[in-house]
């Protein structure tokens, strides 16, 4: 299918920094991969990774609305709990008075106000999703008696939000070192592996032992299809994220301020830095940030994957690191799961990210790197000992909010996604998921569809097409098997504690009964799953009908676009109008469909309240206004707001997708 190219909006955000031999060879690793990929794979790829991400999306609806009764009646309104909230979320950013035809973020958008920073979104959606979806955790402990998987989770996040302030750093500060992690002193220099490979020792170590990914994250995956277990190199962690995120809020002198607090609370008081030391720990830090936060806006358009043998990975990361050393370091601490070798296969989220990491890795001299590598740590986890670094907040309120989101997030490290089982199962039984089964269907007729109408793909690819649809229609859209029965989750966390004198305890025992699991096949599926809601660690499109159908797509390497960015999009316009026509044959073929029109959104008809009701997911994103008005350019929509023709740019081209 074709899709006319559209003007691209200035997009907001940080910008990573990056130096200019980065950028070349960041720009030659994309157009080789332009060049070798064929056109077919880019049109059938289109449809798959669309498919993918309904799949994806339509599974974390477990949580996200499992409170709320799960059949709609049947009438011209839906006016359930959730559609009357969603409504009214609409409502209050609504500009009625703007004209959706010239711009439909003003008209839903338009008194929503600036947009979010990561953080104020992470703390609207915790506040809005997961308070209302998962209820209070002391209400939890005190009524539930069923999983003690998820019993454990409520009991090591109650802990949690119990900590206070504290003068002893001696239990942390002991695991730093263990670590040889020495920051706020400097580092020893003589100390065996001192170089790069001692620091990605540290950071392996962090992330496959204690499940903190602060640069970048390591698991391993057992999937059916693959003869042996794989490595994935993915994202960096939500705590690690967050924290970042809050100082990058903070202007010179808080920055300053938190650094000497942290570093005298570690320290006994006996390490305060100097004004040169600060400033360079402060733009080492902000280098590695910025590269890492990027990606949760439109800012970062380099966000392709790439699936290698182990033998090749030193030409991804950078020549400081040969593969060699490579495959020595993940074999020490992933020898339980997988037999490393060279040709062991290595799947790598956001390559070009991992690879900007890697540069400036190899960059910096080693004491900064050690440095930077300390402050970020402990920052970002140094709060769970001493709530006095809950926050920057001063604002009492949204403080305890932070306080109450990092304590979710932290606990989900330890935890997976245990602790929502018990609304799984009550929001899901059989007929349930009979149902949601039925929106996969429809939405893979739809991608068919849309597929065989098509005049821009030969029979073949159609063909190939259509059998992969049916073959990932058919997988990974529920949560693995034990997570149906109490009994089986609960054999899966008998190792684990939600019990101890404080929360590092709990946190590090649940880390280390994690680590002795790393060879299950449930590790990175269900023990280390993340609730994902709408975070700030995946940038996640809500094409929603009312909150039921989610649909998500991050196209990649599409062959004739100007740029990333416009790829992206038109990957995204793409996605949307495959969600709404799956809206249209649900609608059809459900005798007992959900009502399509909103309780207090009566005024609008169905397509339009499709319309608004995916750009209000927008309202608060950096790149709201670009993602809303794209909706302009859908299938429908002019129809639906009986907009006037809009001339096309006669310099416009076609773009294939």
């Amino acid at each position: 299918m074709a899709a006319p190219e559209q003007q691209q909006e200035p997009e907001t955000g940080q910008q990573h920094q990056s130096s200019c031999e980065e950028s070349q060879l960041e720009e030659k690793l994309s157009e080789r991969h332009l060049k070798e990929r064929p056109v077919s794979r880019y049109i059938l790829g289109a449809g798959v990774v669309a498919l993918v991400l309904v799949l994806a999306a339509v599974s974390g609806l477990v949580v996200q609305y499992a409170r709320s009764t799960f059949h709609s009646p049947p009438g011209d309104v839906c006016d359930t709990v959730d559609c009357v909230l969603h409504a009214r979320s609409i409502l209050a950013t609504m500009n009625e008075s703007a004209d959706p035809c010239a711009d439909l973020h003003a008209h839903v958008c338009g008194r929503s106000g600036e947009a979010e920073t990561a953080r104020d979104t992470l703390l609207r959606i915790y506040s809005r999703e997961v308070v209302n979806t998962l209820g209070d955790a002391q209400a939890f402990l005190g009524s539930y008696h069923g999983s003690s998987a998820a019993v454990k989770a409520f009991a090591a996040f109650a802990k949690c939000l119990d900590r206070g302030a504290s003068r002893d750093a001696g239990n942390f500060v002991a695991f730093m070192r263990d670590r040889g992690i020495l920051w706020p002193h400097p580092p020893a220099a003589s100390k065996a592996g001192a170089d790069l490979h001692g620091v990605l020792d540290v950071l392996l170590d962090l992330t496959v032992n204690w499940r903190v990914a602060l640069w970048f994250d390591v698991t391993v995956s057992s999937n059916s299809n693959q003869a042996d277990p794989i490595i994935i190199i993915g994202d960096i962690g939500d705590v690690p994220a967050l924290r970042m995120d809050q100082l990058a809020g903070a202007d010179n002198f808080t920055y300053a301020d938190v650094v000497q607090n942290m570093s005298h609370f570690l320290s006994g008081g006996e390490v305060t830095l100097n004004e040169a030391e600060l400033v360079e720990l402060r733009q080492d830090e902000a280098a590695f940030r910025n590269t890492l936060l990027a990606s949760y806006t439109y800012a970062d358009e380099d966000e392709f994957d790439n699936l290698l043998p182990l033998k090749d990975f030193a030409t991804l990361f950078g020549p400081d690191v040969s593969s060699a050393e490579w495959t020595t370091l993940l074999g020490k601490y992933l020898r339980d799961a997988v037999n490393v070798s060279a040709t062991t296969t290595v799947l790598v989220f956001k390559e070009q990210q991992f690879k900007r990491v890697g540069n400036m890795m190899g960059y910096l001299p080693n004491q900064r790197l050690w440095n930077v590598l300390g402050w970020t740590f402990a920052y970002a986890y140094a709060w769970i000992i001493n709530a006095d670094f809950d926050s920057l907040e001063l604002n009492p309120t949204t403080r305890d909010v932070t306080t109450r989101v990092q304590c979710f997030i932290a606990t989900q490290e330890s935890f997976g996604i245990a602790y929502a089982s018990p609304a799984f199962r009550d929001a899901f039984n059989a007929s349930d998921r009979d149902k949601v089964v039925a929106v996969l269907n429809w939405t893979s007729a739809a991608l068919v569809t849309l597929a065989n109408a098509s005049r821009a793909i030969a029979e073949s690819t159609k063909t190939e097409a259509r059998s992969k649809i049916e073959s990932l229609a058919s997988t990974r859209l529920w949560p693995p098997e034990p997570y149906l029965h109490v009994g089986s989750l609960d054999s899966l966390y008998t190792n684990f504690s939600g019990e101890a004198r404080s929360f590092l305890e709990i946190w590090l025992q649940s880390r280390k009964a994690l680590r002795a699991a790393l060879a299950s096949p449930y590790y990175d599926s269900l023990l280390t799953s993340r609730s994902r809601f709408e975070n700030i660690v995946t940038r996640l499109t809500s094409f929603a009908v009312y909150g039921r159908i989610n649909n998500t797509s991050l196209l990649r390497r599409l062959d004739a676009a100007k740029s990333s960015g416009e790829r992206r999009q038109l990957g995204d316009l793409f996605a949307l109008d495959v969600a709404f026509l799956a809206m249209q044959t649900s609608s059809v073929q459900d005798p007992d469909k959900w009502p399509l029109r909103l309780k207090s959104l009566e005024a609008l008809t169905e397509v339009q309240t499709f319309y608004v009701s995916y750009c209000s997911h927008h309202c608060y994103e950096p790149s709201g206004r670009l993602m809303c008005n794209l909706a302009m350019n859908a299938s429908e929509f002019n129809d639906a707001f009986k907009c006037d023709a809009r001339p096309r740019n006669s310099s416009s081209t076609c773009v294939f997708v």
